[in-house]
């Protein structure tokens, strides 16, 4: 079976809330009865209400530079062939004093 856990419930929920206590019945109790008879129903999405919020949204985010970004991404790390002959010396050195040799 399915388990819904609800957290921090929006104030329109709070109505349901009290609805279920008038018809004594836990909140669960109350939203399966509620969608049992067809009166919750899924919401409906807007697309162009929804891609016009993702628009704004995306207009309010800091503007990137991607060269300096590209100019900054190769310091501090190391090249592949270096880093994995690293590790493999690393790892020869753990066990041959682990084995004491």
């Amino acid at each position: 079976m399915l388990t819904l856990m609800l957290k921090n419930i929006p104030e329109q929920l709070h109505a349901m809330k009290e609805s279920a206590e008038k018809n004594r019945r836990s909140l669960n109790s109350e939203i399966l009865a509620r969608l049992e008879r067809g009166d919750l129903a899924a919401p409906t999405v807007d697309p162009e209400a929804h891609a016009e919020e993702l628009k704004a949204f995306i207009a309010r985010l800091p503007r990137v530079e991607h060269a300096r970004i590209s100019r900054y991404k190769p310091q501090g790390r190391a090249s592949p062939a270096k880093h994995k002959g690293a590790h493999r010396n690393t790892v020869v050195q753990n066990w041959a004093t682990f084995f004491g040799a």
